[in-house]
């Protein structure tokens, strides 16, 4: 049997969500204000089933997610933001989990339960939930105040293999910036069930933006919608529009040099990254803490121009829902900072020892991407390969044997099979196309006369860039100079 033909069959369409009976259950609202929730949540309901609905399976479970996250986010605003440990002092260490998270994600998890949909749940969660006597029940499974980070596998709501559905979420993207007043949202994407699935799988993302809707202000909250095939849409309070290339933004966004590093080599990769986009695309750049999903889909709004990350600490539910979203608007793209596509790579697979400790995901996925329009990425990526193509030579050639490169595509072809082989580690790629595709289009743009110029003394290598030459120190990999035309 074929990946694809493990895929659920899913023809059943879910039920809609009683969201009366569960904002009564969870004692969070005076019967007034859950009344205007629920009004407000059903309207924009309507809006999502009504765009997406030449495909109603899709049509209502796109619908279900989008409410879901809007009543999650409604009970989770009746909590602080702030995290606290086992003795109720407040907690500050690394990416950290508030109470809005996990209410966040139990509330979730039990409209998507209420609809009749039976799925297994993944992504970044610290709570464990299990279903008793037709409740559910939680346990948080924060770090003490020691600070150390646990992940959990996540839920289901049936046995593995009788799941129709596999949903990522990250509750809170950017919880940190939920504690500072700063940009922070919800991220939720789905999969019909497989025992193996590749990013191509994916159906559904949903990414919710509460930059100005932290307070409870539901027309400062804006939501991307994304089905594979069918576009993608933006709702704002209850109006509805379908996204299409923005004009350029003037504003890149780079997350801070230092948020969630761990080594100072991240910290250079990122400021390499940095670099390489204020060249090649001449823009002014915001640098924010965190939120990877509300600054990916902002490219898609127009916030930002593009939107890139040379760290490791972005993972697959950092980037999952935007993908999806960023697919379906012609003219943009996201890859990683090679080139390479996402949709081969492999989004959940629980029989493959290596993801195991996620619950089946590959939290890999998208730590290294850059997000932007077509033209915008080739540019970005190809100015991040010349910059590490530089960098590395020195260490990984012996300098004294070269007097110059005869063909210095071949030796960057060398360098690329080391990306290749992480490429097919972390992101689980097992065809050659994107790889392939890619050398091509390293050797057209770095095999083009390379030769010495007049006798300085040192050896220099000359590349044709943007219409002019750029000669380089071929022993330190340095810019010499820059000859125009």
């Amino acid at each position: 049997m074929t990946e694809t033909e493990t895929r659920r069959d899913v023809s059943q369409i879910p039920s809609r969500p009683d969201f009366v009976s569960l904002l009564q259950q969870s004692g969070r609202f005076e019967q007034a204000e859950g009344e205007i929730i629920i009004n407000s949540i059903n309207a924009r309901m309507e809006l999502v089933e009504r765009e997406y609905g030449e495909n109603p399976l899709l049509a209502r479970v796109a619908t279900i997610m989008t409410g879901a996250i809007d009543y999650a986010r409604a009970c989770a605003l009746k909590l602080q933001p702030e995290r606290v440990d086992e003795h109720g002092d407040a907690l500050t260490v690394g990416d950290v989990t508030t109470k809005r998270d996990i209410e966040i994600y139990r509330r979730v998890v039990e409209v998507l339960d209420s609809t009749g949909m039976k799925f297994v749940m993944r992504g970044e969660i610290e709570a464990k939930l299990t279903k008793t006597d037709g409740e559910w029940e939680i346990e948080d499974l924060r770090a003490d105040s020691t600070g150390k980070k646990i992940t959990s596998s996540g839920t289901s709501n049936c046995p593995e293999g009788e799941a129709d559905w596999v949903f990522v979420i990250d509750p809170l993207d950017g919880s940190v910036n939920e504690t500072q007043g700063k940009k922070s949202g919800t991220v939720l994407a789905c999969a019909k069930y497989g025992g193996k699935l590749k990013m191509r799988d994916l159906e559904i993302g949903v990414v919710a933006d509460y930059l100005a809707g932290r307070n409870g202000n539901e027309r400062g909250t804006q939501r991307c919608v994304g089905v594979r095939g069918l576009g993608a849409r933006l709702l704002r309070a209850r109006e509805i529009e379908r996204i299409t290339l923005p004009e350029p933004s003037p504003l890149d966004e780079v997350p801070t040099f230092g948020a969630y590093t761990k080594f100072p080599w991240q910290e250079e990769q990122q400021k390499l990254l940095a670099r390489v986009v204020s060249e090649v695309l001449g823009q002014k750049q915001q640098r924010s803490t965190d939120a990877t999903a509300a600054c990916s889909v902002a490219v898609a709004t127009g916030e930002f121009r593009t939107h890139c990350d040379a760290r490791e600490a972005t993972k697959l539910w950092d980037t999952i829902a935007s993908w999806v979203v960023i697919n379906e608007v012609t003219g943009l793209k996201m890859t990683d900072l090679f080139g390479f596509s996402f949709d081969e790579a492999v989004l959940y697979d629980p029989a493959n020892e290596k993801y195991a400790k996620d619950g089946g995901i590959n939290r890999a996925i998208g730590k290294h991407f850059v997000i932007g329009r077509e033209e915008d990425n080739l540019a970005i990526t190809r100015g991040y390969c010349e910059a590490i193509f530089f960098g590395l030579r020195a260490s990984l050639l012996p300098a004294k044997r070269l007097e110059y490169w005869h063909d210095a595509g071949e030796i960057f072809a060398r360098i690329l099979e080391h990306r290749i082989d992480m490429a097919e580690e972390d992101y689980g790629i097992i065809t050659r196309s994107d790889v392939e595709r890619f050398v091509c289009i390293v050797r057209d743009f770095y095999c083009r006369d390379f030769k010495p110029l007049a006798d300085t003394g040192r050896p220099e290598v000359v590349i044709p860039y943007q219409g002019g030459l750029r000669v380089f120190d071929q022993i330190t990999g340095d810019r010499i100079k820059r000859i125009k035309g």
